[in-house]
């Protein structure tokens, strides 16, 4: 599914490279490749770094909060880094692509991963990225914290409990 997104974009935004920056087509259709990789690489590892909510501020519906700002700035300087390094663009090339890129990926992105009310569907999102069902494996840790707290719990009572036998009311 990724592939299609990147093949999408190549489609709408490959001509645009070539005029407006410059590039051949084979470095137009890599560049929008290589910078498909970078975005999904640098979300990928958003998600297994647990910041969830930084994903859904940035992919959901409405205006990016602080966290999905902070995801945008890493993922605009990672493309940025990215064709420059593995494709050779000049700094200037690559901040332009960038900004042509970007948000194409984005939207195409979003338009797996969002439903009709543009809510994000996190495990279609993990699913794309090949992070598995994190958002179900991070909502089991959460319910064996608190099912630990509530153990804890329970054994403290049951120690008060029978010291409470022990030493007999008053």
């Amino acid at each position: 599914m990724l592939d299609s997104i990147i093949n999408s974009v190549k489609d709408q935004v490959g001509e645009k490279l070539q005029s407006a920056i410059g590039l051949d087509a084979g470095k137009a259709g890599e560049s929008v490749k290589v910078a498909g990789e970078s975005m999904f690489d640098t979300l990928k590892s958003t998600v297994t770094s647990g910041k969830l909510g930084a994903l859904k501020s940035l992919l959901g519906s409405g205006e990016n909060g602080e966290e999905g700002n902070g995801i945008l700035n890493s993922i605009n300087s990672n493309v940025v880094s990215s064709l420059t390094e593995k494709i050779g663009l000049s700094a200037d090339q690559a901040s332009s692509a960038g900004k042509e890129l970007v948000p194409s990926l984005l939207n195409g992105l979003k338009e797996k991963v969002t439903g009709g009310d543009g809510s994000l569907n996190l495990g279609s999102l993990t699913s794309m990225l090949g992070v598995g069902d994190i958002a179900g494996k991070l909502g089991d840790m959460a319910g064996g914290v608190t099912g630990a707290a509530g153990d804890v719990a329970g054994k403290a009572g049951g120690i008060l409990g029978a010291a409470k036998s022990l030493f007999g009311k008053k």
